[in-house]
């Protein structure tokens, strides 16, 4: 069953190729952490409150629109925590809507996807690391010296993803959102495959452990097997997510 690592590995280089042709479409706009390109926008393009105050004071703003301080296009997360009456507002933790309270939220931004990458390559490292420990047990058959390092890896990879995901979910939105098809969009999509493996491949564990004559260890190998399957397919997801996010 060790041909699961080569389907796994394939599988991840296959997406890399596929995303690397995607990007070289967009290589002039290129930027060293491709999650932050839609936070990146000058502080100069957030008009300042003062100066539109004195300005709308003084006669020169009747007519003019309200400036655009959220992108057009903000999710049901972000509404819900960051918008004009979001949760964050409503608790105090956030500033009314603002020129200024923006230009603070998308420093925050930067701050949390920053994070948010680190804590998602500690959590490949826990991945492969389970996935290490749990092919171990396999070919111990179960033995439980290898079983308790990979469940201890598995827990940890659960805290870890748990906090990636939340600083994904829980970030301030950008001021313009370019759907541009990019590798945001790749990181995107992937995540709707390792969210799935993350729920599905501890359901799968649930059904290694039989007991019966025909398995005197109280450890079903096939159904083993068929964990380790999800397990791996997870695993390539998720650090197909992160190589993309990062080129």
């Amino acid at each position: 069953m060790r041909n699961y690592g080569f389907m796994a590995l394939f599988i991840t280089l296959l997406l890399l190729i596929l995303s690397v042709q995607n990007r070289a479409q967009e290589i002039a706009a290129a930027s060293p952490t491709a999650m932050l390109q839609d936070t990146k926008i000058s502080t100069a393009a957030i008009p300042d409150s003062g100066k539109a105050q004195d300005s709308f004071e003084s006669g020169g703003f009747e007519d003019a629109p309200k400036p655009e301080l959220l992108p057009a296009n903000i999710s049901i997360a972000e509404r819900f925590f960051w918008g004009e009456s979001g949760l964050t507002r409503k608790i105090g933790l956030a500033s009314e809507i603002s020129p200024e309270s923006r230009k603070y939220e998308i420093k925050v931004r930067r701050t949390m996807l920053s994070i948010h990458q680190v804590t998602g390559f500690a959590t490949v490292a826990m991945m492969l690391g389970a996935c290490y420990y749990g092919q171990k047990t396999i070919d111990a058959g179960g033995d439980k010296k290898f079983g308790d390092v990979h469940s201890a890896l598995i827990g940890t990879t659960i805290l870890t993803y748990s906090l990636t995901a939340a600083l994904a979910i829980l970030t301030p939105p950008p001021l313009v959102r370019r759907d541009d098809g990019g590798t945001t969009t790749w990181h995107k999509a992937l995540a709707w495959g390792h969210v799935i493996g993350m729920i599905v491949t501890p359901i799968l564990a649930a059904n290694i452990k039989e007991r019966g004559p025909n398995h005197p260890q109280g450890f079903d190998a096939k159904n083993a097997h068929v964990h380790q399957l999800g397990g791996y397919i997870t695993t390539a997801l998720f650090t197909s997510a992160m190589i993309v996010i990062s080129l």
